[in-house]
């Protein structure tokens, strides 16, 4: 932004690397400004700045001991450690974004993809992700399915080791969501057309989306997403 552009000129910081913007005349090396593709690589894009040419990497996170230790505790606690475990992941915390009600997916719709997934996987348990912001839509999913698991996950490392541990992240465009992509596991997420190629790397299997075509992620059936877990 303009402003911290300025701040780090009146700092005295002799390298100032940004994208071209109203405020790049403060910057000592400016970058062009990706208007599409993934995210990760648009940012890597500054690294041109430092003279750096290498591709993107992987987005990739080192999970903590003490986090994988508190994740082992939980599905000890959540009785699933032996059974593996789906989780999802409403977005419940990322309600403010600039996408707003558009990426949203009604309870509705969640609870029978959950009664879908145990009619076809009965011993396969089905965890909710609870953020610090979450509790609001994870207690009205829990009220419309009591054998609904819960796992409130205190912090951002603790979260990337539950979600390691998964079989599969079902998720709207939202932190967990990268977080799956970090720590390597399977994912189906629900998404608009304006996110699809934007938050999720291309290429590989391990992260499917669905689109919604309408432009809500609202409109996407239940019964999409279920085929989609099963492959059909």
């Amino acid at each position: 932004r303009p402003a911290i552009n300025l701040l780090l000129w009146l700092n005295g910081v002799p390298n100032r690397i940004g994208y071209e913007n109203n405020g790049s005349w403060f910057l000592s090396q400016q970058v062009p400004r990706p208007t599409e593709g993934y995210l990760a690589d648009n940012y890597h894009a500054l690294v041109k700045g430092l003279k750096i040419a290498p591709p993107c990497p992987p987005l990739k996170v080192t999970l903590n001991r003490d986090d994988i230790d508190w994740a082992e505790m939980e599905q000890q606690r959540l009785n699933i450690k032996d059974s593996g475990y789906i989780l999802l992941y409403a977005g419940g915390s990322d309600l403010s974004s600039s996408q707003g009600l558009e990426t949203v997916y009604p309870l509705e719709s969640w609870l029978e993809i959950i009664q879908g997934i145990r009619h076809q996987q009965p011993d396969l348990p089905i965890v909710a992700i609870q953020g610090e912001l979450d509790e609001a839509w994870v207690l009205a999913l829990k009220a419309m399915d009591n054998n609904l698991k819960v796992s409130r996950t205190a912090d951002i490392g603790k979260m990337a080791a539950m979600i390691a541990g998964a079989n599969l992240l079902l998720a709207t465009e939202s932190v967990p969501l990268q977080l799956a992509v970090a720590v390597g596991t399977y994912t189906l997420s629900l998404l608009v057309p304006s996110l699809s190629k934007r938050v999720l790397p291309s290429g590989g299997e391990l992260h499917r989306y669905i689109e919604a075509n309408t432009g809500k992620v609202a409109d996407i059936t239940p019964e999409t997403v279920l085929k989609k877990i099963w492959g059909r």
